[in-house]
Formats: C-alpha cells, structure tokens, sequence
C-alpha cells in the first residue's frame, strides 16, 4: 500500500478511528483525509491522530486530491530514503566502532612500542607497550612534544623521518636498564588528499622493539664462529699436513721398497693411498666449510669480498658424490 485517502464520515467507524487503528497496527502509510467539516479542532485532531494531510471538499477537490498525492508520495519518497540513510550511517558507525575496537585491541597488546606524533610534534597516540619499554611513569604523554618526553633517544629518528618523508629511518637505541632497543621511524603522508606545501605530511610512526635477545644470540654466535676459527681450524691444519706428509713418506721411502709381485700387497698398497686422499679431500671439505660458516660472519659483517671465476659444474657434482660414496 502506497497510500490511503479516507472520508470522516464513514458507516463502520470514522475516519479519526481508521487512523488511529493503521498506526497503532504500525502500518507507516501516508493517509489523506476528506471532509466537508472546516472545523479546525476537527482539521488539528485528524493531523495529530496520523494523517498526513487534511483537504476540505470544494468544486476543485479533484484537482487538489492529484495535487496532494503527488506532494504525499514524494515526501513519502523523502521519508525512506532518509529513514534508509539513518540506518545506513547507523551501520556504518557501529562498523567503524567495530574497527576502532579491533585496531585499540591490537595496539594494546602488541608487544613492540608504538608511538604516533602529529605534523607539530605532539604525540596523539602512544601503546602500553611504549610506556614499558622507557619506562615512564604513566599514559600522561599524549598531546606532549615528543622531545619532551623521549629527549634524545627518539628526536633525532623522529626528526630524520620528518626530513625523509619517502624513507625508512631504522636506530638502535640504548632502552633505560640496560636493555637494547631498535626503532623504526616513517613518515604520515596524506594519501588521497591533495598535496599541500608540507608534502602531506600528517605526523610520524614509531616502532620499538625490545631486541636485547636477539643482540644476545647474535654475541653468542660470534663467539662460536670464534670457536670454531680457533679451535676447529688450527688443529684441521695439523691433521692436512700430517696425512700428506705419511702420503709422500708413503710413496717415496716405504712403497719402493716392497715387492709388488704379491697382489694382495698391491691391493693393500692401492688401499692405503686411497684412503689416505680421502683423508686428505675429507678434511679440506672440513676446512672449507669452516671457511664458509666464517665467511657468512663477514657477509653479515659486510666485510666480504666476492671474487668471481669460472667452474666446472660436472666436477662439482662428482666431488659430492665421490664425498658421499
């Protein structure tokens, strides 16, 4: 039903009574009523019981009727969009509830520090996590310059990011007890919006993380890379030399002189040798792969120095299976 015209005077029940019954029955139709009485207590009670619209009949009813209409549905029309509008808007703002709850949460709990500062260097959004970290007495720090609170652990990262909107800026600072922390600074641009004199900027993003361990495991790595430089390589060096030294004892002094017409001396001889270069191929793949555990200390370091050359693949691959046999 789009719409209802009704006369007052009506067999069953008037028309005041089939307003009254539609609206509390909740039927959200415009309803318009037809009456020859003028009286405006009638006109004010037939308005207030829920009709839309009052026309006294006249000679020109008619025409007023397809005026009236017409006027009723548009604002019927207006009614729905709008009521359609509200709870659009009231679906989108508990949407937008619902994300700023998801992203309070996640920012709450995230374990590393998170600090946001507006384009004047006041801070505007500051986690938990950021407090533990420095150490600070409370959540107080939002709406305060960030040089104030942070001092000069924080301002010159903060201030490079400002200068370097399109960069990264990355620090590793000294966190109070001691500890070893690595902050990440970016810029806040403005992504839609149009670019203004400052570059749209909008403020600065700072990430804290506690990284003590990491800098403890990477000290205890470099302290068996030394390990393995001194205790592994040097004696590695003895055992080399040592075999090659019994290999040309071996061929030089020992094998002339003992008769070969004995085959069983000869497949002993042959064995001998054999072994004794796989001693010595063995250990200098020892000796390489300690060289490569160092190797990848400098690669880390940035102390390398690449030299590039020419291989043969097919040698490669039968050293591995020669290793491996």
């Amino acid at each position: 039903i789009d719409l209802i015209i009704t006369d007052m005077n009506m067999p069953e029940m008037d028309g005041l009574q089939l307003i009254r019954e539609l609206r509390r029955n909740t039927l959200n139709v415009p309803i318009i009523v037809l009456s020859s009485n003028k009286e405006i207590d009638i006109v004010l009670d037939a308005l207030n019981s829920g009709a839309d619209d009052y026309l006294i009949k006249d000679e020109f009813i008619q025409d007023t009727i397809d005026i009236t209409v017409k006027k009723t549905l548009e604002k019927q029309h207006l009614r729905r969009v709008n009521l359609q509008l509200i709870a659009d808007l009231s679906r989108k703002k508990e949407d937008l509830e619902n994300t700023l709850s998801y992203l309070t949460a996640i920012i709450n709990t995230m374990p590393d520090g998170l600090l946001v500062t507006d384009e004047r260097g006041k801070i505007t959004l500051a986690n938990p996590a950021i407090i533990s970290l420095f150490n600070l007495s409370d959540n107080a720090i939002v709406d305060k310059d960030y040089r104030e609170v942070f001092g000069d652990l924080l301002t010159g990262l903060i201030d490079e990011s400002r200068r370097n909107r399109d960069d990264v800026c990355l620090l590793d600072i000294e966190l109070p007890s001691g500890r070893i922390g690595r902050a990440v600074a970016a810029s806040i641009k403005k992504q839609h919006a149009a670019i203004d004199a400052d570059g749209g900027h909008v403020g600065s993003l700072v990430i804290v993380r506690d990284i003590t361990f990491e800098k403890e495991v990477d000290r205890m790595k470099n302290d068996f890379i030394s390990v393995v430089s001194h205790e592994l390589r040097t004696p590695l060096t003895s055992i080399i030399g040592f075999a090659k030294l019994i290999k040309d004892r071996l061929e030089d002094v020992l094998f002339p002189r003992i008769a070969k017409d004995d085959a069983k001396v000869g497949r002993a001889m042959e064995q001998v040798t054999g072994n004794i270069d796989i001693m010595i191929s063995e250990g200098m793949r020892l000796s390489y792969l300690i060289n490569d555990v160092l190797d990848i200390a400098k690669m880390e370091a940035g102390k390398m120095d690449w030299k590039e050359e020419t291989f043969n693949a097919a040698d490669i691959i039968q050293r591995a299976i020669d290793a491996m046999a």
